[in-house]
């Protein structure tokens, strides 16, 4: 593990997978404390893609060039292989709900992090009812062979155990984010 990076140092946040870097995003620091990393994706946030012969072809965010809303507030742990993030919606910028994104669990490195997204999610509203997202697109990548049968086992069992955790009222993330504003 590397060493924690500064709040407010802007870092970049890579999906990376066959030693390429399919999308890079700059990302604000707003918490390490070398376990826990916390970063806020920022509306206007640029895309770019270092690596352009990706084996998957062009990454689907770069249609857009930049985030757009209200930014997003992502919480990563190391060798856990899911992250939770914060959206707001409206022009009060009002928290919206949580979003559970299953993906590698996150690796330090010089500049910033790198994970890949495994394309399922689950979005947690206020109330604590969640839907799963992606389900069809996951399984479809899965039958492709995109992701190896160990891969999608490992995700499967994730998502199961998330679930669970979720139907038992379980909250393992901060939740004081959803109350956090940008400067």
């Amino acid at each position: 593990m590397g060493a924690p990076f500064a709040v407010g140092q802007l870092i970049q946040a890579r999906s990376a997978r066959f030693g390429k870097v399919w999308l890079s995003i700059p990302v604000h620091v707003l918490s390490d404390d070398g376990d826990a990393l916390v970063v806020y994706l920022a509306e206007g946030a640029p895309f770019s893609s270092p690596d352009p012969d990706f084996p998957w072809g062009q990454h689907p965010w770069l249609r857009h060039r930049a985030f757009r809303g209200h930014g997003v507030v992502m919480q990563l742990w190391p060798d856990v292989a899911h992250s939770v993030w914060a959206f707001w919606d409206g022009p009060d910028r009002a928290f919206s709900h949580w979003y559970v994104n299953f993906q590698e669990p996150f690796r330090r490195v010089a500049n910033g992090f790198e994970t890949f997204d495994q394309e399922l999610d689950l979005v947690l509203s206020a109330d604590g009812s969640y839907r799963w997202k992606d389900v069809e697109e996951f399984e479809q990548l899965a039958l492709a062979g995109k992701f190896p049968p160990d891969e999608v086992a490992a995700v499967r069992a994730e998502a199961a155990r998330v679930a669970a955790a979720l139907d038992r009222g379980e909250r393992w993330w901060d939740e004081s984010w959803a109350a956090w504003q940008p400067e």
